[in-house]
């Protein structure tokens, strides 16, 4: 009754066992009382009309309520014993002018979602198209929400999270909240590694010298010329700033030397 709560203290119901439970209000207590059994009671104040007063029924394990019965007045002790012994309906008319209504009623008991498999990191380059997918698993409605860093993503509230033309704001770690009617989870984080597109390179030799340029579109990447007489052993000629995307070098080999190979490592 309203913040006051009364509980029958007989036996446990055991599963699939069906009860005969009646509680009533008689202005100053609340009362409870099970299978013709023993009455429980505690004092209660009359609740207000809109502040949920009476719970009939509550527990923490699912059950189920079938020929559920309001009236508007308390039954004599009489009539609860005739109720139990031969059914509601078999007494009914005899009290039905006192009846309000009557329903039947059932509780689900549900679980959260369930994730069905792991998500798995990514490495992409820079302007590719990439995503997650993840399933969660429920008997009810599921609704999904993504988050990078832990901060939900505008509109991604489906399984599959598309990423086109990816970038470096991108990158960061991924989570999915799963969400039913019975409470929610949040799926694993995992990475998404954006790297950065390697720049366009060029380099070209002078024909009547040995002056090379080596050019980068676009620059920010620092680098090194490596160069090289057999393809196999090479040798740091030059380090290149990310500073600049033009470098000119000249008097890089000797006259004995008939062949030179060039190339250009960069750095992460």
């Amino acid at each position: 009754m309203g913040q006051v709560e009364v509980q029958n203290q007989t036996p446990a119901t055991t599963y699939g066992q069906w009860r005969f439970v009646v509680a009533w209000y008689d202005g100053t207590n609340a009362y409870i009382q099970l299978d013709d059994g023993p009455i429980y009671w505690t004092n209660a104040l009359a609740p207000e009309p809109t502040t949920n007063p009476l719970v009939a029924l509550k527990g923490r394990a699912p059950f189920a309520a079938d020929e559920l019965f309001f009236y508007k007045r308390v039954l004599a002790p009489g009539e609860r014993s005739t109720i139990y012994q031969i059914g509601l309906r078999a007494m009914l008319s005899n009290i039905v002018e006192d009846l309000l209504f009557d329903m039947e009623l059932t509780v689900v008991s549900g679980q959260p979602p369930e994730f069905l498999a792991q998500p798995v990191e990514l490495t992409v380059q820079e302007g590719e198209n990439t995503g997650f997918k993840l399933f969660a698993s429920s008997t009810t409605p599921v609704s999904y929400q993504w988050l990078l860093n832990g901060v939900p993503i505008s509109g991604a509230t489906d399984p599959l999270l598309f990423l086109p033309n990816v970038s470096k704001l991108e990158q960061g770690t991924y989570m999915l909240v799963a969400s039913n009617a019975w409470g929610a989870v949040t799926s694993p984080p995992v990475k998404l590694s954006v790297l950065s597109r390697p720049p366009v390179l060029t380099i070209s030799r002078s024909p009547s010298s040995n002056a090379i340029t080596i050019q980068f579109n676009p620059q920010g990447q620092a680098a090194e010329l490596l160069g090289s007489t057999n393809l196999h052993d090479w040798d740091v000629i030059y380090a290149i700033p990310a500073t600049t995307n033009t470098i000119y070098l000249t008097n890089l080999i000797g006259k004995e030397e008939k062949s030179f190979f060039y190339r250009v490592r960069l750095h992460p």
